[in-house]
C-alpha cells in the first residue's frame, strides 16, 4: 500500500488534534495576561518572575514521571485524569487573590500540564501510521503553534475588554471542552508494563543523542521568546507592531509543517534536519542585523520556517528510535529536553546579550547551530539509523508473534 493511501485523519487522530489545540488555546490565554493579574492582586513586580516561573519548572519536573505513568497505568486513564485535574484547577483562578494561592495553583497546573501534554504527544505517535509519522507529528505540532500564536493576543483582548473574571472562565470553558472531546477518543491498546520507578524507566537513554540537539534548539528558541519584544523596541519598531514576530513565526511554522513531515517520512532526517538548522541560522542572522520592519519581518518568517522543520523532525526521530513500549518514556525525555533548553538557554544566552548586545547575542545563537549540525553528521545520524532499524524490526517481530501468544 502506498503512503498516500494510508489514512491519517482518522476519527481518533482528528479528535486528539482538536483536543490538543483547544487545550493549548485555553492555556495560552493566560500566558500574556498573568503578569498583569499578579499586579492586579497587589503583588510587587519582583514576584512576577516567581509566579510565572513555577509553572514551567513544575512541568519540567513532571514530564519524566509522566512517561512512567503512561507506560504502567495506561494511556487513557492517565491522560483523562490529568486533563480533568488541569481543567478543574483552571476554575481556581477567580479565587486566587493572594500570591501564595496563585503560586500553589500554578504549581498544580504546571505538574498536570506536563503530564497531559506528554500524553498527547505519546498518543499521537501511537495512533498515526508509521509510514506517515513525521507528517502526523508535524500537523499535531502545528495546532499547538497556532494556538500559542493567537491565544496570547486573544487573552489580552479579553482582559482589556471584559476583565479577568471573564478571561479565567473562558480559559476554563475551553479546557472543559478539551476534556469532553478527550472522552470521545478511542485510545490505543498499548499493553501496560509492570516496572518500578527508576532512572531507566523514567529517562529513555536510547534517544539522548537526539535530545542534546533538542536542548540546543530549545535554548535558542527560549532566548528569542524572552528577548524579542525588547529587541524590537531597541531597533525602533512601534509597540503595536512588535507582536508581528509571533504571527509571522507561526506562519513560517505552518508552511514548513505542510511538507517537512512528508519529506522526513519518505527520505529520513539526513537532508531535512540540516536544511531546517541552516534556515533557522539564516533567520537569526537576519534578525541580528534588522534595523527596520521589513528585515525584521523576513527574519521572523524564516525563523518559523526553520523551527517548523527542526522540531517535528527531532520528535519523529525520537519516536522512531524506540518500540511502542518505550514510546512514552522517549516522548517524556524529548519534552524534558525542550523545557530544559528553554529554561536555561534564556538565562545563559541572555547573560551574553547583557554583556554585549542583543544583536550580538542573536549572531552567537546562529553560530551555535554549527554544533548540532556537526554532531548530527559525526554521530547522531548513524546512531539514529541503527536504532530506528532495530526498533522497527523488534516491533514487527512482537506484532507477528502476539496473535500466537494471547
Amino acid at each position: 500500500m502506498s503512503k498516500q493511501k494510508v489514512p491519517l485523519w482518522t476519527k481518533t487522530f482528528t479528535l486528539l488534534f482538536f483536543t490538543n489545540i483547544i487545550m493549548w488555546s485555553g492555556f495560552s490565554l493566560l500566558i500574556s495576561t498573568m503578569p498583569s493579574y499578579i499586579l492586579h492582586i497587589g503583588a510587587p513586580k519582583t514576584l512576577i518572575g516567581l509566579v510565572v516561573g513555577v509553572y514551567p519548572m513544575a512541568a519540567l519536573f513532571s514530564r519524566p514521571i509522566a512517561g512512567y505513568l503512561y507506560d504502567t497505568i495506561g494511556r487513557k486513564t492517565v491522560f483523562l485524569v490529568s486533563t480533568a485535574v488541569y481543567t478543574f484547577s483552571t476554575f481556581g483562578y477567580p479565587f486566587a487573590n493572594t500570591v501564595l494561592f496563585l503560586v500553589v495553583l500554578r504549581i498544580v497546573q504546571g505538574l498536570f500540564f506536563g503530564i497531559t501534554t506528554t500524553g498527547a504527544g505519546t498518543i499521537i505517535a501511537d495512533i498515526v501510521p508509521p509510514q506517515r509519522r513525521g507528517e502526523g507529528v508535524g500537523y499535531a505540532g502545528l495546532g499547538n503553534t497556532l494556538a500559542m500564536a493567537i491565544g496570547p493576543a486573544v487573552g489580552i483582548w479579553i482582559m482589556n475588554t471584559y476583565g479577568f473574571l471573564v478571561l479565567f472562565y473562558t480559559s476554563g470553558i475551553m479546557m472543559t471542552l478539551s476534556f469532553l472531546m478527550a472522552l470521545l477518543i478511542e485510545y490505543p491498546n498499548i499493553p501496560r508494563q509492570k516496572k518500578r520507578i527508576s532512572l531507566h524507566n523514567i529517562i529513555e537513554k536510547q534517544v539522548l543523542p537526539v535530545t542534546i540537539i533538542t536542548i540546543i534548539i530549545g535554548s535558542i528558541s527560549g532566548t528569542i521568546m524572552a528577548y524579542i519584544v525588547i529587541f524590537s523596541e531597541e531597533i525602533g519598531i512601534a509597540e503595536n507592531l512588535s507582536g508581528i514576530h509571533f504571527i509571522l513565526n507561526a506562519v513560517g511554522v505552518a508552511i514548513s509543517r505542510l511538507f517537512a513531515g512528508k519529506i522526513m517520512d519518505e527520505k529520513g532526517p539526513k537532508t531535512i534536519l540540516v536544511a531546517g538548522l541552516v534556515i533557522f541560522g539564516l533567520g537569526l542572522l537576519l534578525l541580528a542585523f534588522s534595523q527596520e520592519i521589513l528585515l525584521y519581518s523576513a527574519a521572523s518568517l524564516i525563523i518559523g520556517l526553520g523551527t517548523g522543520i527542526v522540531n517535528p523532525t527531532l520528535q519523529t526521530m525520537v519516536i522512531n528510535m524506540v518500540t511502542e513500549k518505550r514510546r512514552a518514556a522517549a516522548t517524556a525525555t524529548q519534552m524534558t529536553a525542550v523545557d530544559t533548553g528553554i529554561s536555561w538557554g534564556s538565562i545563559i544566552l541572555g547573560w551574553i546579550g547583557g554583556m554585549t548586545s542583543l544583536s550580538t547575542m542573536f549572531v552567537i545563537c546562529a553560530l551555535i547551530l554549527i554544533i548540532p549540525i556537526a554532531a548530527f553528521y559525526l554521530y547522531v545520524l548513524k546512531d539514529y539509523e541503527e536504532k530506528a532499524a532495530r526498533a522497527m524490526a523488534q516491533t514487527t517481530q512482537e506484532k507477528t508473534i502476539l496473535p500466537a501468544n494471547p
